[in-house]
C-alpha cells in the first residue's frame, strides 16, 4: 500500500487554538485519518476530507476522554475548521478546507511522480501537465483566504468565505486586499462592517469610500 503525505499549511501557527493541546491534538488527527480520496461505507459515499467516527472511537484514537474530545469538536466547528453531519449511531466529520490545501497538490504530485517513474530522459511536458503546473503555482501565490480572513477581521460564516473566495480571480484578490484597509479605516468599529460573505458576494471592494469628517466646532470670535 503507497503511504500518503499531508500538506500542513504554516498560517496553523497563527491559529487562535494553536496552543490548545486538545484542540491542535484532534485537529492534527483529522488531517491525518479522513479519506484522501472517496470512498462507500455501507452504501454512503464518505468524501475526500471527510471521516466517519464515533465519541467512543474518536476518544480512543487522540487519547483524550469523550467529554473533551466534544469540547474540542467544538472548537473546532466555532472556527470553521470542520462541519459535522450527525446521526444517533454515528457522525460524518468533514475539513474545511482539506481540497484548497491537500487534493489538488496530491494531484499534481502523483502526476509529476508518475511520470519520471516512466521515463529518466528528459520530455516534453502536455499540455495536461503544463495546466497542473500552472494550477500548482496559482494555488500558492498570495493572498491566501487566511490573509484576507485575518485582514478583514470579522470573522463570519467562515466556510461560505472560503468557498466564494476560492472562486475569485487573482487580480480581484489582490484588488481586495488594498481596499480593505480603507474600508477599515472608514468603519473603524468591526461591528458596523459587512459580514465577509456579504462584502464579498456584493463585491464591495468596487464601492467607493467615504470617509467620515470629524466635527470642528467654530472658534469662540471675539466681539
Amino acid at each position: 500500500m503507497r503511504k500518503r503525505w499531508v500538506k500542513i499549511h504554516r498560517s496553523l501557527l497563527d491559529w487562535q487554538w494553536y496552543d490548545d493541546d486538545k484542540a491542535f491534538r484532534l485537529l492534527m488527527h483529522l488531517i491525518l485519518t479522513v479519506n484522501y480520496e472517496d470512498k462507500k461505507w455501507k452504501g454512503i459515499i464518505v468524501e475526500s476530507g471527510s471521516i466517519i467516527l464515533s465519541w467512543d472511537t474518536l476518544s480512543l484514537g487522540v487519547k483524550m476522554t469523550k467529554q473533551q474530545c466534544r469540547t474540542a469538536m467544538s472548537k473546532l466547528e466555532k472556527c470553521g475548521e470542520v462541519t459535522r453531519k450527525t446521526t444517533n449511531k454515528y457522525q460524518v466529520v468533514t475539513l474545511v478546507k482539506w481540497e484548497q490545501m491537500q487534493i489538488k497538490n496530491t494531484q499534481v504530485t502523483d502526476k509529476l511522480t508518475g511520470e519520471q517513474q516512466t521515463s529518466n530522459r528528459q520530455v516534453t511536458p502536455t499540455k495536461e501537465t503544463k495546466q497542473l503546473q500552472e494550477d500548482k503555482k496559482e494555488e500558492n501565490i498570495y493572498p491566501f483566504f487566511e490573509d484576507f480572513w485575518n485582514l478583514y477581521d470579522k470573522k463570519n460564516d467562515k466556510p461560505k468565505s472560503l468557498n466564494k473566495w476560492n472562486k475569485l480571480s487573482q487580480e480581484v484578490k489582490e484588488k481586495i486586499m488594498i481596499y480593505i484597509p480603507k474600508y477599515k479605516i472608514s468603519q473603524p468599529d468591526k461591528k458596523f462592517r459587512k459580514n465577509p460573505i456579504t462584502f464579498l458576494n456584493n463585491e464591495s471592494w468596487n464601492n467607493e469610500i467615504e470617509v467620515k469628517k470629524k466635527f470642528k466646532p467654530t472658534e469662540n470670535l471675539p466681539f
